[in-house]
Parts: C-alpha cells; structure tokens; sequence
C-alpha cells in the first residue's frame, strides 16, 4: 500500500497488485500454452490436458483474490471510503473519520513445527470504540506499513 495523493483536507491510500496479477497472468499464459502443445503433440494428450486444466488455478486467483484497494480519508466529509475492486466486483465502504483514534500495524504469527513460525503484518485503523478495521484484509511480510501507519497517524493528528 501506497500514499498515491496527500493534502491537509485529503489522504489517499492505494493497494495495486500488479506484480501478483502479472504472475497469475503468466502462469495461464505458460501452463495454457504447454497444454496446449501437448495437445496437438497426439502423443501427450492426457498430459496436455491436465496442463490446460492447471492453467485454470491461476486465472482463478486472478479474478477472485487479487484485488486493488483504495483508501480515502476525506476531512470536509469526515469519512474514510474503502473502495474494494476485482474482476468480479465493486464495494464501497464508509466510516466516520472522527471514530478512528489511530492506525497501529496488526500482527499475526503462523506457528509451524516443520519451518518455524512466521509472522506477518497489516496496517489497521483503531476504533474510538475499541474496534479494528484494517486497511488492507490481508497480511504480508512486505511492504513499508511502518511508515504507512506513521504517516497516516501523522494526517489524522494534523
């Protein structure tokens, strides 16, 4: 998540996937294609077949998980519009900008006895009544959130 626009009235936030989308795109791209050669190489039919029934598992992903995510914090209005975008839809949610107290980064850690435990991050809003609404749904282990949230914390307070 980026800082895409700022003013003293107005903070916009974005999320664009670009690099997973471009990956789920190759692998249809390429798992298609092998299938498809094998295909019409008649003697790996079945192989081929079950390459081109592969290249469905990353088009899927593509429509329904990868998704671009707009966050606008809007003084004049006192809101913040969470603007959520796929292949598949279009949401809009609102909250009242004077409920948030602060954003804070979320952890989450993933314990694990075969690798060691992993812990990822997201930066999240703290309700004035003791809530949370994250910006983004997901967690990573990527990104600057830290400076994010520190700017974010910075807005609100100016």
């Amino acid at each position: 998540m980026k800082i895409s626009s700022q003013t003293p009235d107005q903070l916009i936030l974005d999320h664009k996937p670009w690099i997973l989308g471009t990956a789920m795109i190759a692998m249809f791209v390429v798992f298609f294609g092998i299938g498809i050669g094998m295909l019409l190489a008649s003697d790996e039919a079945l192989i081929g077949v079950i390459f081109v029934i592969a290249s469905l598992a990353p088009l899927a992903l593509l429509v329904f998980v990868v998704t671009r995510v707009q966050v606008i914090f809007d003084r004049p209005s006192n809101t913040i519009t969470f603007r959520r975008r796929n292949f598949r839809s279009y949401t809009t949610d609102e909250l009242p900008l004077s409920n948030v107290t602060e954003a804070f980064i979320e952890e989450h850690t993933n314990y694990s006895n075969d690798s060691g435990n992993t812990t990822s991050y997201r930066p999240v809003l703290r309700l004035a009544n003791g809530g949370v609404h994250p910006l983004l749904k997901v967690y990573t282990n990527m990104g600057r959130q830290g400076f994010l949230v520190d700017h974010v914390n910075h807005w609100l307070q100016g």
